[in-house]
């Protein structure tokens, strides 16, 4: 949404505010002041957008790189979306009893880099669920595999 002047009482502040609550990329010129002034100056442009200059969306020229600067707010909140995902700190292991021996090889593993981990009936209900592992299962899995399976592979279990 690019926005340039607009009145503070009327549509364009509302427009603006229930953008900014969805989450919806907003370009607010503050050269004309009004509601898309106002806009300009309650976002932390340091913080949320720190590669842009803001200072552009101040001046009339900037009107020029509403596209460029729409896609930069847009590839900021992807990246901070993924830099909020942080490396889990738990783990539930689930195997086979035929497969134990690799089980305990890779909670050792686990274990040595100071994370948390649950295996078998006993030490998870089905009650517990481990903080933010829906949203980092997929992400995360490929950097365990790559961290663990050198590892792994480097020790003799017989399966």
């Amino acid at each position: 949404m690019v926005a340039l002047g607009g009145r503070v009482s009327n549509t364009a502040n509302t427009l603006l505010h229930l953008a900014e609550a969805r989450g919806i990329p907003i370009v607010p010129f503050a050269f004309l002041g009004g509601a898309a002034g106002r806009a300009y100056t309650r976002r932390d442009w340091r913080r949320l957008n720190a590669g842009l200059d803001a200072s552009v969306m101040t001046q009339d020229a900037g009107v020029e790189r509403a596209i460029e600067i729409a896609n930069r707010l847009v590839v900021d909140r992807v990246a901070r979306s993924f830099g909020a995902l942080r490396d889990p700190q738990a783990f539930f292991v689930s195997y086979a009893r035929k497969d134990a021996s690799y089980a305990d090889a890779t909670t050792s593993v686990l274990r040595s880099r100071a994370l948390e981990v649950l295996t078998g009936d006993g030490q998870a209900r089905a009650d517990q669920t481990i903080p933010g592992f829906d949203r980092t299962v997929a992400a995360q899995e490929r950097r365990v595999r790559g961290a663990l399976e050198p590892q792994l592979c480097t020790q003799s279990m017989v399966l």
